[in-house]
């Protein structure tokens, strides 16, 4: 046993030196300060540190009940033995409910150094399971921590292997569609074109009729290009382009309705990207889209672009319909749509066009209140 640290709090000096001579007879080691005040007591208790307090039930200024309890409210873990002349059981209780560790009578001072290393015993036993306690806590973090950090890991690989699994679907479906569909819809858009010529100048409704079977077609071989496209993506071929050259080539491609308000930045408000300029069209084309259609009455479509730390950005908001936000995890998964027609692939193709570009899609949306879709991409030194 190291070498203890004792207050005595005991207005007898001859009382005190007893129990000195008491402790080193039993071979206890220890260094000792005595006071006799509640003054001293607490200044003692401050500044030498104790390793236990022996403390006299009945002193002339100061209660020993006091003392305990001014010492316990402090350092709750700090063994304190009432040693006093005479106590009844009922007081010898109260103690021992109070907090007090132990009690020796004056006149059985021959246990007073078992009680003190009983105490200083119980002492380092609490703290070992204390310490016990807290590592099991700390296990218990790490594990729980470590358990989440696979079950994430699991539940990444579970979603590629899904698509892994959708893309190989959609790779034989593609491969399906492209020969089974390919030859019948270029004879069929041969026909069209050959009746519109042919009949030139037909009733309106006549017209109407081919119109829509040209679109059908045209839909049809949409969707093939969309499925080779998303299992087939190339390779980026980046270079420095302009990020007002991509929104002015997109806007030349589509048509905004006239009741969308379209707002775009200025020229000199958008970055020079390190992209490949045909898949970053792409995905701008894509999600303008999406959000005109998200919009079917009116609303107000914003595009803006600028620099956020080492990467530029194209963002598009609209005030369309939202996406709810149990969904928005899932809108860029091969073969998920919230549309009523479209098979899913649109977004799933942006999110791969932006990640061979080493960019990133980022979505905040709401329901009935509008989404905005945040395209982060490397930027260019060109300028």
């Amino acid at each position: 046993m190291k070498k203890l640290r004792i207050i005595i709090l005991e207005d007898l000096d001859l009382d005190a030196e007893l129990m000195k001579i008491k402790l080193k007879r039993e071979g206890l080691q220890f260094t000792s300060i005595t006071v006799d005040s509640k003054e001293n007591f607490q200044k003692a208790l401050e500044e030498f540190s104790p390793d236990i307090i022996l403390v006299d039930y009945k002193l002339p200024n100061y209660n020993g009940m006091e003392a305990m309890q001014f010492s316990l409210e402090r350092y709750p873990d700090l063994p304190v033995i009432i040693v006093t002349g005479s106590i009844n059981e009922e007081t010898a209780v109260n103690c021992m409910k109070e907090g007090a560790t132990d009690y020796v009578l004056k006149d059985s001072l021959s246990r007073l150094a078992y009680a003190v290393e009983g105490a200083i015993k119980k002492k380092r036993i609490e703290e070992e399971k204390r310490r016990a306690e807290e590592e099991l806590r700390n296990l218990n973090v790490e594990l729980e921590k470590r358990v989440e950090e696979r079950t994430t890991e699991l539940m990444k690989v579970q979603k590629e292997l899904l698509n892994n699994e959708r893309l190989a679907v959609i790779g034989k479906l593609a491969a399906s569609l492209s020969n089974e569909l390919e030859n019948p819809l270029t004879a069929m858009r041969k026909s069209i074109n050959y009746l519109k010529e042919k009949y030139q100048g037909v009733d309106a409704e006549s017209q109407k009729h081919l119109d829509t079977m040209e679109e059908a077609i045209m839909k049809a071989s949409n969707l093939t290009y969309k499925l080779l496209e998303y299992v087939h993506a190339p390779e980026a071929n980046p270079s420095g382009i302009g990020g007002m050259e991509i929104i002015e080539d997109v806007l030349s491609r589509i048509r905004i309705p006239e009741n969308i308000k379209l707002y775009i930045p200025k020229k000199e408000d958008t970055p020079y990207f390190y992209a490949d300029k045909e898949q970053v069209g792409h995905i701008v084309q894509n999600l303008l889209l999406n959000a005109i259609q998200s919009m079917p009455s009116s609303g107000e479509l914003v595009i803006k672009s600028g620099v956020i730390g080492e990467r530029g950005y194209l963002e598009i908001t609209d005030t369309g319909t939202g996406i709810k936000r149990e969904e928005i995890e899932q809108i860029f998964e091969p073969l998920y749509t919230t549309k009523l027609s479209g098979i899913g692939l649109g977004l799933s193709i942006c999110k791969r066009y932006a990640d061979i570009n080493d960019g990133e899609i980022r979505v905040n949306s709401k329901p009935d209140e509008g989404s905005t879709f945040r395209l982060l991409l490397p930027l260019s030194e060109l300028e």
